[in-house]
């Protein structure tokens, strides 16, 4: 028995330093073109987090096994990986500078498949940890998101979508230099939007349920509120660790099994990707009355919505602007193992994304680049037409949620910092 022990306690050792020596995933990867790649173009891959001086392998995986996730093995006559390679240095930025030639693969022998997704997946010497990024040289851009549109059920895809939708813009969608609140509209009817008491300072919103919001705000320090309609918030979680995270994207999941799960974002404020090494954001769950941020999830980017979840609530689709603020991308996080996987963008899923569950219409948030309005809120049909101005004026009106019932809209309204709300 003695000796039994001893063997045990030799294998956790050996397995703990095994896991010590691994250096861990690097902070994030990004590809531009961002997921719609064109076989005549390279692809731009920028990583972070990687001390100068070194590099990371870069691979190129499929799904060989029909269960829409990447690969590190093939299968009989299906290769993955299908292209491995070591990177490029880090510079002075800790950032890994590379590209691909798609070109220059095909002479050398490496044929990539068209019109199916592809991951990118890069991870440090040493480590089984990575971090993966989809792309695919598609024609359609539904074939590369099929797959997320099924797990977090937003019905068909449609090619036609309104190219603005979150495109490449002037400036930072952030909440640093500007106050908002929560407002209500019905874009079917013309009634001017409805303010929602308790919301000034608001940096999220979404629906609880057809009748209840949930809110985050940092007008009275970082909170997290259920805000009904009618009547006064409550908060549900203030941050007690004044660590210089603000909370932001709130989300309702399936219920847990003492009522309300939500899932919200702690972050830091743009211009602060990168404090002293520690991460840029964390995903929370809000349950039981209290988070533990022993299951937080890092995020590689600071998020703007958190948009969807999957029937059973492990999986959640998020949108970013990603690094600089000025390249978008979904991300899709795995709560259960604790991982993201970064989707990429192409307007089509973006319309789909916000689709309104009762018709086949969009809401579009995007800058005005043609006059001196601000950030504004659009519908549109599947097709990609503009039907309807809902918001357009010189402030900004962003982060649209749409009712459980399709019904009415909830968004984040900018307001002049000196306004008293009634």
């Amino acid at each position: 028995m003695p000796r039994m022990l001893l063997i045990l306690v030799t294998a956790s050792i050996l397995v703990a330093a095994a896991q010590a020596s691994d250096p861990g995933p690097p902070a994030w990867v990004e590809v531009d073109p961002n997921a719609i790649q064109k076989a005549d173009q390279s692809m731009r891959i920028d990583i972070g987090g990687i001390p100068q001086g070194q590099t990371v392998t870069i691979q190129i995986l499929q799904d060989c096994n029909g269960d829409h996730r990447p690969d590190l093995r093939g299968q009989e006559d299906c290769k993955s990986p299908l292209y491995a390679r070591d990177s490029s240095k880090a510079g002075s930025r800790n950032l890994v500078e590379d590209s691909l030639d798609f070109n220059a693969l095909e002479k050398s022998g490496t044929s990539l498949p068209r019109n199916q997704a592809l991951w990118l997946r890069v991870s440090r010497p040493g480590s089984q940890q990575g971090v993966l990024t989809l792309f695919g040289l598609v024609d359609d851009p539904c074939t590369l998101w099929q797959a997320t549109l099924e797990v977090f059920r937003l019905g068909a895809c449609s090619k036609s979508a309104v190219s603005q939708a979150l495109r490449r813009h002037r400036g930072p969608l952030g909440f640093e230099a500007k106050t908002f609140e929560v407002r209500r509209l019905d874009p079917a009817g013309d009634a001017p939007p409805v303010s929602i008491a308790g919301t000034r300072g608001a940096t999220g919103v979404a629906w609880l349920d057809a009748q209840t919001l949930v809110v985050t705000a940092t007008e009275a320090g970082s909170q997290l509120l259920r805000v009904p309609l009618q009547g006064e918030p409550i908060v549900l979680w203030k941050d007690p660790a004044q660590d210089g995270l603000s909370a932001a994207a709130p989300l309702a999941l399936p219920d847990g099994p003492s009522g309300d799960k939500i899932a919200f974002v702690r972050q830091r404020l743009s211009g602060q990707e990168s404090v002293e090494g520690r991460p840029v954001a964390f995903l929370s769950l809000w349950t039981d009355g209290r988070i533990d941020p022993a299951h937080d999830v890092v995020l590689p980017f600071r998020i703007q919505q958190l948009l969807a979840s999957s029937s059973d609530g492990r999986q959640i689709l998020a949108l970013s602007l990603g690094i600089g603020e000025n390249l978008p991308t979904f991300l899709q996080i795995d709560l259960a193992e604790r991982t993201v996987q970064n989707l990429g963008y192409s307007p089509t899923l973006y319309q789909v994304a916000f689709r309104s569950p009762r018709t086949g219409a969009s809401v579009v948030s995007f800058e005005d680049v043609a006059t001196d309005h601000g950030w504004d809120l659009v519908l549109a049909d599947d097709k990609g037409r503009l039907l309807k101005d809902l918001q357009a004026r010189k402030q900004d009106d962003i982060l649209p949620a749409w009712q459980p019932d399709g019904n009415s809209l909830a968004y984040l309204a900018e307001v002049e910092a000196k306004e008293k709300k009634p």
